[in-house]
C-alpha cells in the first residue's frame, strides 16, 4: 500500500525542524516572518496574506488563504479547513488527512520540542501594516480617536503576546489615553497565564450590543451615535485557564475609577443634531472581583456557520475590597449557529442580567440594537432579560451580487427583550417587548453586512417600521 502523501509530508516538515508553531489564532501579513521557515497551527485558526518560503500544517482549526497569499511549499489539513481566496497561490499540494497516525505525529513533536534554555528569549516586536498607527473609531465625544500601538512576542514560545500597548489620542479635545497589557505564560502551552493591564481610556459599557465599526458609521455619517461613554482609569490583575481555541476562565481584581464625559465632536457629514446627550457617572473608584468564563466552540469567529458561544461574568463589588459602589451582578450569554444541508441557518442568542443593588452607570444595561423594531434608548436598566431568533437562506450567486459578498443570503428575525432598573413596580423580567424583522446580509471582507426591516409587533400603529443596517465584524480591532 502506498504511504499516506499527507503523513509523508508531514514527517519530513517535522525532521527539518525550521518551523514556527503557533498556538493561538494568528494573522500572518507582510513582515510577520523574516525568515523561511514551515508554519505550523496547532488547534487554532491561521490566516495567511503574504508569502511563505516553506509548507504550512494546520491541526484542528480552519486555514484562511486570502488574496495576496503565497505557499511554495505544501498546505497539509489535519482535521482541518479551508478557505481559499481565488488570487492565493499554493506552489505544492493540498493534502487532507484526519488519520490519528498523522494526528499522532503533530501532537507529539509539539509535546516534545523543548525551549531554548540561553537567556534571555528571543523577543520579536510587532505592528501593524501602517507601522502601529490605527484609526480607533469616531464617536461623539472624542470625534476620530487614533493610535499608536505595539506587540512584543516570544518566538519560541509560539509567538506568545507578553506585552501589548498602544497610545490613544482623540481629535476633538485635548485628551491622551493608553491601553497596555503585561502576562506571562505559566506554562509553555501557555494554557495558565497571569497578567496585569492599565488603562486610561474612553470606553463604554455597551460594546456587546454594538460594534465599534458599526457605531462609528452611523456616528460619522448619520449623527446617530447609540452608546453612552465615561473616561476609565486604572488596573486589573488576573489569572487566566485558557480552554482550546477561544475558550477561558479568569478571575481578576478590578481597581478603576470612572469620570463623566460630554459631547464634544458636532461633525458628521448629514445631521449632526440627532446627537444625543452624552449621560453622567458618578465619579469614585470601584473595586471589585471579576469571575470570566468563555466556552466557545465556533468554526470561525468572523464568519460563523456553525457552533456555540457561552459567555458568562460573574462581579462581586465593594465590602471588604472598599470602593463607592457594593453590588453583585451576573451576566449570561449564550449564542448558536447551525448550518443545515448548507443553505439553511439558524442562529439564536439569550443574555440576562441580574443585580441585587442598583448599578453604577457604567455597568447599567440598553437593549438599543438588540431590539430593533423600538428606539435605541427605550429600555435601560441594571437588569435585562433579551432573546433572538434568526432564519437565514442562501441565496445563488448573482455577477454583480458576488463582487461584493461571497455568501449572501435572505432571513427572517425574531427579538424580544426587557430591560428595568432595580426596585421599578411597572416592569420586570415578565414585561418583555417583541419585534420582527425581514431583510438581507453578505459576507464581504471586512465582515457581514445586514440591511433589515423591523416592526414592533406590540404597537405596530404607533412605532412604525425601521430600517436597520449592521455590521458584524469590528475592524477596529
Amino acid at each position: 500500500m502506498d504511504p499516506d502523501p499527507a503523513l509523508k509530508c508531514l514527517e519530513s516538515v517535522l525532521a527539518e525542524d525550521r518551523y514556527i508553531a503557533f498556538y493561538s489564532d494568528t494573522v500572518l501579513s507582510p513582515g510577520t516572518l523574516n525568515e523561511a521557515s514551515d508554519v505550523i497551527f496547532v488547534n487554532c485558526n491561521g490566516v495567511v496574506d503574504c508569502r511563505l518560503d516553506g509548507s504550512v500544517i494546520i491541526l484542528n482549526g480552519e486555514l484562511s488563504l486570502r488574496a495576496q497569499a503565497e505557499v511554495a511549499g505544501d498546505v497539509v489539513l489535519v482535521r482541518s479547513n479551508m478557505f481559499k481566496s481565488r488570487k492565493a497561490v499554493v506552489a505544492g499540494e493540498v493534502l487532507r488527512t484526519s488519520s490519528e497516525e498523522s494526528l499522532k505525529l503533530v501532537r507529539e513533536r509539539m509535546n516534545s520540542r523543548k525551549l531554548r534554555r540561553n537567556l534571555p528569549f528571543r523577543v520579536r516586536l510587532k505592528t501593524n501594516r501602517m507601522g502601529g498607527f490605527a484609526l480607533e473609531g469616531y464617536d461623539r465625544v472624542d470625534g476620530f480617536s487614533v493610535s499608536w500601538g505595539m506587540d512584543l512576542k516570544f518566538p519560541d514560545l509560539g509567538d506568545f503576546t507578553f506585552f501589548k500597548a498602544k497610545i490613544i489620542t482623540a481629535t476633538t479635545r485635548q485628551a491622551v489615553g493608553f491601553d497596555a497589557t503585561y502576562q506571562l505564560p505559566l506554562d509553555r502551552q501557555g494554557r495558565y497565564i497571569v497578567g496585569v493591564r492599565a488603562r486610561s481610556k474612553t470606553d463604554t459599557n455597551d460594546r456587546w450590543r454594538l460594534g465599534d465599526l458599526e457605531n462609528a458609521f452611523k456616528a460619522f455619517i448619520a449623527g446617530y451615535d447609540n452608546r453612552f461613554y465615561f473616561r476609565r482609569e486604572g488596573y486589573s490583575v488576573y489569572f487566566r485557564r485558557n480552554v482550546g481555541n477561544h475558550s477561558y476562565l479568569s478571575l481578576g481584581y478590578q481597581n478603576e475609577q470612572y469620570f463623566s464625559l460630554k459631547n464634544l465632536s458636532p461633525f458628521t457629514m448629514f445631521g449632526s443634531e440627532n446627537f444625543q446627550p452624552n449621560l453622567p457617572v458618578s465619579s469614585g473608584p470601584l473595586r471589585s472581583l471579576l469571575l470570566e468564563g468563555v466556552l466557545d466552540t465556533r468554526n470561525d469567529p468572523f464568519f460563523t456557520l456553525s457552533g456555540f458561544q457561552l459567555e458568562m461574568q460573574g462581579e462581586l463589588a465593594g465590602g471588604a475590597l472598599g470602593g463607592k459602589w457594593s453590588f453583585a451582578r451576573i451576566d449570561l450569554s449564550l449564542k448558536r449557529w447551525d448550518t443545515f444541508s448548507g443553505i439553511h441557518h439558524t442562529f439564536f442568542w439569550v443574555k440576562w442580567a441580574w443585580a441585587d443593588q442598583p448599578l453604577p452607570f457604567q455597568r447599567s444595561y440598553t437593549l438599543g440594537n438588540t431590539l430593533r423594531g423600538y428606539d435605541n434608548f427605550a429600555f435601560s436598566g441594571d437588569r435585562m432579560l433579551m432573546a433572538q431568533a434568526l432564519y437565514g437562506l442562501s441565496l445563488p450567486g448573482i455577477p454583480v451580487v458576488e463582487y461584493l459578498f461571497f455568501r449572501w443570503r435572505s432571513e427572517l428575525i425574531y427579538e424580544t427583550g426587557i430591560a428595568f432598573f432595580h426596585g421599578d413596580p411597572r416592569l420586570g423580567y415578565d414585561s418583555l417587548k417583541h419585534d420582527l424583522g425581514v431583510g438581507f446580509s453578505g459576507d464581504t471582507i471586512i465582515g457581514r453586512v445586514g440591511i433589515h426591516l423591523f416592526y414592533s409587533i406590540d404597537e405596530p400603529s404607533r412605532i412604525g417600521p425601521k430600517i436597520t443596517v449592521t455590521l458584524n465584524m469590528n475592524v477596529f480591532d
